[in-house]
């Protein structure tokens, strides 16, 4: 197998850092990251000029939690390749997820600078300007992010959440129900479709959409809350 191959290679080989690295790669797969954080170095070591096992490393870095040493070497590889748009879009996530918005917007940025046709780049950097309360910018993102790959459920499920949040509930439904076109099984946007009829006050409609979100995920928390408002809603009205 690819194992064996990998680990063959690196057997007679002395200091094999390409080895190595895909050795790394396959065993994170196989999600046995300390075990790959071993050949990364080992990568290093190797071929300390390589960018792509510092890439690796930082990955296994983030998969463990320890975002400090993911910068480090995300960093590390975008240095010893400029144009690496991989690095830069990784630093750009882990910004992100670690919320210092502003390093991630200049890496998304810096991702795009690259390669304009990065749509998760676009997608993720319209999310940075939703956190940074900038819904307009944010939009513009989603939008380009869908030129690019247009049967993308999340970008219209981010952007009829831009929309609820801008009050414009007409779009924000008609991106809930794109949603649903490319994933038909995604029990969040009925659950928005059920809070946008609520705010309608057409409750049997908001309960219909509940329902169905229900039907996807018993557990779904504000789902069943949605639903116990919308039935008291209904016989409150009824008195």
């Amino acid at each position: 197998n690819t194992v064996t191959i990998f680990s063959h290679s690196v057997e007679v080989t002395k200091n094999n850092g390409i080895a190595h690295n895909n050795l790394g790669m396959k065993l994170m797969e196989m999600g046995d990251s300390d075990a790959a954080m071993a050949h990364f170095q080992a990568a290093i070591k190797g071929s300390p000029r390589n960018s792509y096992p510092h890439l690796n490393l930082g990955n296994a870095y983030k998969s463990k939690g320890d975002f400090s040493q993911a910068i480090v070497h995300y960093e590390k590889a975008l240095s010893l390749n400029p144009k690496y748009a991989n690095a830069s879009y990784a630093l750009a996530n882990v910004y992100l997820q670690t919320n210092r918005l502003e390093l991630s917007e200049k890496y998304f940025l810096k991702t795009l600078d690259i390669n304009r046709r990065h749509y998760m780049a676009h997608l993720n950097l319209g999310a940075t300007y939703s956190r940074m309360g900038k819904s307009e910018a944010a939009i513009a993102r989603y939008e380009e992010s869908l030129k690019i790959r247009p049967e993308q459920h999340l970008a219209h499920y981010a952007l009829g959440l831009e929309y609820l949040k801008l009050e414009n509930l007409g779009q924000a439904e008609i991106h809930f129900r794109r949603t649903l076109e490319f994933k038909p099984d995604y029990e969040r946007a009925f659950y928005q479709l059920g809070g946008i009829r609520m705010r309608q006050r057409r409750f049997d409609e908001a309960i219909g959409f509940v329902t169905r979100a229900l039907e996807l995920n018993s557990s779904y928390k504000e789902a069943i809350q949605l639903l116990e408002l919308a039935q008291r809603s209904i016989r409150n009205e009824a008195r």
